[in-house]
């Protein structure tokens, strides 16, 4: 059997979802890594990234400072993946979602490994930095997910634990949303009533709060209602991905997934460079597109994801081969551990020493420390829970 082969026997075997789509793999693993390569760059001093190429300077700094727009892939593709069965039984009149399965299955996808990491995380706190340990209420309210409901617990054990709450209220809400749904037009409803609410959630929040720093901010502002229309833009996407898979044929089907994979991808790029020349400074305090950037990044990334998920050709196979398929397979783990594993690195003699500017040895020593321990994670932790398949 073939590298590629085994690793979609593999995830397929442990996959959590009902329509197991193999470039999707691919891409949940560019936006863990893009994630990655943003936080490389925050810890070794943000700058601009210049390339000369032909006698020309090119600016690549959005590349990595853009990274943080990996979570926005991972909640547009949460809403894609787990809608479809519960599109099924909706919108087709297949089999009825089994309810205490879905959210068992659930479960098993998301606690095991962040328990696991946790109570490594405090052991590392008691042993190294008795000065710092998290109280008992913030432990408490981190066994319990619901951390980001103080702003002083939200990210203080590991920064990228703020998204775990948001994405599990999603999973909460998936089945209430679905259960209101008999027609295509009432999904398309549903489509714009989260923009409505995303856009007035960030908006009013942020008047709330206009004085605050640029983190309590964040984390007012990113709670759920703030990012429900790229969950529910997944969904909507996921509907049009079931509708057209069973109506286009051959070179449509082939010429449509090009045109939306082409379309998204602009619209990704034109989001992300729409910081450049200094709107990323205005962007916190109040500009039009703190309130609406999200919503349009949520629709161009399902843009994305609809072309991806109808290709069969070379487009699918930049995600559909060894490399992105083993990234996409680890990276939960990957997310979850990227950060403490980089910032531990970042503040250590070693790197501290070097004179200069020290991304590309932060980068030679991070990555293979950060994809061993993903990947032990993935096999030891995350992958006996997946294989669960009864009780």
């Amino acid at each position: 059997m073939k590298p590629n082969d085994k690793l979609k026997e593999l995830e397929r075997a442990t996959s959590t979802h009902v329509e197991y789509i193999d470039a999707l793999t691919g891409l949940r693993g560019l936006a863990a890594c893009w994630v990655l390569l943003f936080h490389l760059w925050m810890a070794a001093k943000p700058r601009k990234m210049m390339v000369e190429l032909l006698g020309e300077e090119f600016d690549l700094t959005i590349l990595f400072s853009g990274g943080w727009i990996g979570v926005d892939i991972f909640f547009v593709l949460s809403g894609f993946l787990l809608a479809i069965p519960f599109l099924k039984q909706r919108l087709l009149g297949q089999k009825a979602v089994d309810i205490p399965r879905y959210f068992r299955r659930r479960l098993y996808r998301v606690l095991p490994a962040y328990y696991v990491q946790l109570v490594l995380l405090i052991l590392v706190a008691i042993i190294f930095t008795r000065d710092h340990l998290p109280g008992f209420w913030n432990l408490l309210s981190h066994a319990l997910m619901i951390h980001n409901l103080r702003f002083e617990f939200n990210e203080e054990i590991n920064r990228v634990y703020w998204t775990l709450p948001v994405e599990f209220g999603f999973y909460l809400l998936l089945p209430l949303l679905m259960f209101w749904i008999r027609t295509p037009k009432q999904l398309l409803w549903l489509l714009i009533l989260s923009i409505i609410v995303s856009v007035s959630y960030r908006y009013l929040s942020f008047h709330w709060i206009s004085d605050a720093s640029v983190p309590r901010k964040q984390w007012l502002l990113n709670q759920l209602p703030g990012r429900l229309s790229q969950f529910v833009s997944g969904i909507y996407f996921a509907w049009l991905y079931l509708y057209l898979s069973r109506r286009l044929k051959g070179k449509n089907q082939q010429w449509f997934s090009r045109l939306a994979f082409t379309l998204g991808l602009f619209g990704i790029i034109g989001a992300l460079y729409f910081f450049t020349g200094g709107r990323h400074k205005l962007f916190w305090q109040g500009h039009w597109s703190l309130f609406t950037w999200y919503s349009f990044s949520g629709l161009a990334i399902a843009l994305l994801v609809l072309g991806l998920s109808l290709n069969r050709g070379l487009i699918s196979r930049l995600f559909n081969n060894p490399a992105m398929l083993f990234l996409g397979l680890i990276s939960y783990s990957l997310y979850l551990w990227h950060y403490p594993l980089v910032e531990g690195l970042a503040h250590s003699d070693f790197i501290r020493s070097i004179n200069g500017y020290r991304l590309p040895q932060l980068m030679l020593v991070s990555l293979p420390l950060v994809l061993v321990v993903s990947s032990l994670s993935y096999y030891f932790v995350e992958r006996p829970f997946l294989l669960i398949r009864k009780g």
